[in-house]
């Protein structure tokens, strides 16, 4: 054989492919060279049986290499993880070890390592578990292709076809140096339009094996006979619809093939069956070419109109439909190999259609993700949507679209990236302006959250990561605004939203912890400033609320702990005033009127300073004003009853019995309705806390209603599918809850105007007692 002279090499032969799994698991070889049709035990299961269990590379021997359906035989062993490919019985020394290589990189024909010098080194994969090495990507296809690939194509720029030769190219050159040197300028290029530069660089281009099998990739190739073919003909003269209806019969009629397999198929001679079987090759061969063309005919309408309206789009989908086809058409491939062994160049080698076949459904997916992207970044979510749905309908591997969107992607996140990283260095030098910030970041961050969210969706690993990217960024930021400006109110809503955004566990529970320390702070100091009011209430005004997909503001509960101090305050007065003598009743009745007009002011004591690794800790709580304790009506009877009895006790030389008894019957009636009064006030007290009680609790209920819109609208404009039906239903009962909210606080305000009202009456018949207690 070919490598047998390979110094360095050892090579084991067998009769048999039973004796050539047995010796190779002893021997453990890098290579199985071996006819896929063998006796008992057929070449191909021989094959999975080494190289799914020993790693060992196969390499067939046949002439059904040249088989399309022997191929797909070889493409289903790779699937498996048996490393394989075949080579004709034909083939060249040279040819022979070239295919070797390809299989792995550290062997070569001067190789000192023995085939049968014992097991092979360690592996970070066992042997048992050994799989085809996947073909590396095709970079130069992956940057080939592009807005640009078919206006710079060689072959549209120079007019000649992909089947020129070296000779015709070098002619073209010529040519065109003549043209230039008479004319000074390309005006008579074939391609008109296009500068004798570009020309020249075209040309180059064709030079170079690789760059020239990238052009041919995407141009119109022959069908028939290098020179006569009618569908290239008609492209010529401008007739593109001619030239696709040709193709189209060609690649989608398929009557002749299909009658000659029919006939393969049935009984006939072997002269006959071989006859056909050639012919079948032939029209399969011609079948391939015009797929091919259809979709670079296809493709490049889409791409000339990549950024026009969405007419466009069709023909995206058949553009893909026919890449799809012929990704999967093995003819098509064979007949690239042939091309690049036609080209008889050492720079490129058979395995490059091999590497263009794997690469090329991501590079023609990347180019989409790219106009997909575009689009969502300019909020055309339609055209966004549209192109990623002609991508997931493409017919390639799912897995394959979301490669092509990430790799487009990454530059987006680590512009998001630096976006964060600006915030957070402005934040350094001001921590006390970080809410502004934080808001900034937020509405910057919009666009680039919305594309991830729009391409990839929740559970994508790019975009989750975009999201927990902001939300560890604004943490910062706002932990050390926090810490500057205990300004607890202002941060939380903004400590909310970054919650909104995480997906990271460990984060979610550090912002959790950050709320709630920071509600407590809120609280504690919303306590502060309640105790620091004035005893008066202010006068309450009323919501007004309408009916709107907007979430409506909450009206807040009533402060009602002033006015049940001032009433155990005045009671209090009346315990006093009764109670002392003439001389001190009279400073007692002062003493009500401070104690009604008096507030009660308390410290409150500042919250820690806290560090960013900490986050959030709660403020120290605000001192609440001291509660009146025990039934102090029930005692200001008794105190009153007891002052009564005192005064008749100690009663002397009235002024005269009409006047004491006059004076008596209003002490007695001023009494009664002291005490009627003591109990209407106690009855309006507790009506008021019962309506207090009620604000409250719907109060609540509307802060949580309207932090769920919130953050459904939000997820909305980051692109989220939100329940419409869901949010109508709470923003129907937010906005009843603040109808009911402003009814129970005008009820309020009522009732408390009548409080007010019958308190000052009641204090007007305290004054009167007293002055005739005085009088006694």
């Amino acid at each position: 054989m070919a490598i047998a002279s390979s110094p360095g090499v050892s090579v084991y032969c067998t009769s048999s492919s039973q004796i050539a799994v047995m010796v190779g698991e002893l021997i453990r070889p890098d290579f199985l060279v071996i006819n896929p049709v063998m006796p008992a035990l057929s070449g191909v299961e021989a094959a999975r049986r080494l190289s799914g269990t020993l790693g060992t590379k196969v390499v067939f021997v046949s002439e059904l290499a040249k088989d399309s359906d022997f191929r797909d035989v070889l493409r289903s062993l790779n699937t498996s993880g048996c490393d394989c490919t075949a080579v004709l019985p034909t083939v060249q020394r040279q040819e022979f070890l070239a295919a070797l290589e390809s299989r792995d990189n550290g062997f070569s024909s001067d190789s000192t390592r023995s085939v049968g010098q014992g097991p092979r080194p360690p592996s970070s994969v066992s042997a048992a578990a050994a799989a085809r090495r996947p073909y590396p990507e095709y970079d130069a296809l992956l940057g080939f292709v592009s807005a640009s690939m078919y206006a710079r194509n060689a072959f549209r720029i120079t007019g000649l076809r992909v089947d020129a030769s070296f000779r015709e190219i070098s002619k073209q050159a010529e040519r065109l140096e003549m043209m230039a040197r008479l004319s000074g300028a390309a005006a008579n290029a074939p391609a008109e339009g296009n500068s004798a530069d570009s020309i020249r660089g075209a040309l180059q281009s064709l030079k170079d094996p690789e760059q020239r099998l990238l052009h041919e990739m995407f141009w119109f190739w022959p069908t028939n006979q290098p020179h006569i073919d009618v569908a290239l003909d008609e492209m010529s003269r401008g007739n593109v619809a001619a030239a696709e209806r040709i193709w189209s019969e060609t690649a989608l009629g398929q009557a002749e093939l299909t009658a000659v397999a029919a006939q393969l198929d049935g009984p006939c001679t072997a002269s006959v069956r071989a006859q056909l079987a050639e012919r079948k090759v032939a029209l399969e061969h011609v079948t391939s070419i015009c797929l091919h063309n259809l979709a670079v005919l296809y493709h490049s309408k889409a791409v000339a109109n990549a950024h026009g309206s969405n007419s466009s789009i069709d023909g995206w989908r058949r553009s893909y439909q026919f890449w799809k086809k012929l990704h999967d058409q093995h003819r098509f491939w064979d007949v690239l190999v042939e091309r690049i062994r036609a080209t008889n160049d050492p720079r490129l080698t058979v395995d490059v259609a091999e590497r263009i076949w794997t690469t090329l459904p991501l590079s023609l997916l990347t180019f989409s993700a790219t106009l997909a992207i575009a689009a969502a970044e300019s909020r055309q979510f339609d055209n966004a949507g549209q192109q990623r749905r002609v991508m997931n309908e493409s017919g390639f591997a799912t897995t394959v679209v979301r490669e092509a969107l990430t790799r487009k992607l990454k530059p987006l996140r680590d512009e998001l990236a630096r976006l964060c990283d600006n915030a957070e260095k402005e934040a350094v030098s001001s921590p006390e302006s970080g809410d502004g910030i934080v808001k900034k970041l937020f509405e910057n961050k919009t666009r680039y959250l919305q594309t991830f969210n729009f391409l990839l969706g929740a559970g994508d690993p790019l975009r989750d990561s975009a999201q927990d990217l902001v939300a560890e960024a604004a943490r910062s930021i706002l932990v050390a605004y926090a810490n500057k400006t205990e300004s607890w109110e202002t941060a939380l809503p903004l400590f909310e939203e970054c919650l909104a955004l995480t997906e990271s566990k460990s984060l979610r529970a550090r912002l959790e912890d950050d709320i709630e320390m920071l509600t407590g702070n809120a609280a504690a100091k919303r306590a502060a400033r309640r105790t620091q009011a004035t005893a008066a209430v202010p006068p309450r005004t009323t919501t007004q609320t309408n009916r709107s997909p907007v979430p409506q503001a909450a009206v807040p509960p009533p402060n009602r702990r002033p006015w049940i101090v001032i009433g155990a305050v005045v009671v209090f007065a009346i315990i006093v005033i009764v109670g002392a003598s003439n001389s001190d009743e009279n400073a007692a009745t002062r003493g009500v009127t401070s104690q009604r007009n008096t507030s009660s002011s308390t410290n409150t004591a500042p919250a820690a300073n806290i560090d960013l690794s900490a986050g959030i800790v709660p403020a120290q709580e605000a001192k609440q004003p001291a509660k009146q304790g025990g039934d102090v009506f029930d005692q200001a009877e008794k105190e009153l009853n007891a002052h009564q009895a005192s005064s008749v006790a100690t009663y002397s030389e009235p002024r005269s019995a009409l006047g004491s008894s006059v004076n008596s019957f209003e002490m007695s009636n001023l009494k009664s309705s002291i005490e009627s009064n003591r109990s209407d006030l106690r009855r309006m007290e507790g009506d008021l806390s019962d309506l207090d009680t009620r604000i409250t609790a719907l109060n609540s209920e509307i802060e949580s209603d309207k932090a769920t819109l919130e953050r459904m609208k939000r997820e909305n404009d980051l692109g989220y599918d939100v329940d419409t039906s869901r949010y109508e239903s709470i923003r129907r009962r937010h906005n009843n809850n603040v109808n009911e909210v402003n009814a129970l606080v005008n009820e309020y305000n009522s009732a408390l105007r009548r409080y007010k009202t019958l308190l000052n009456t009641t204090n007007e018949e305290i004054d009167r007692y007293n002055a005739l207690v005085r009088s006694q």
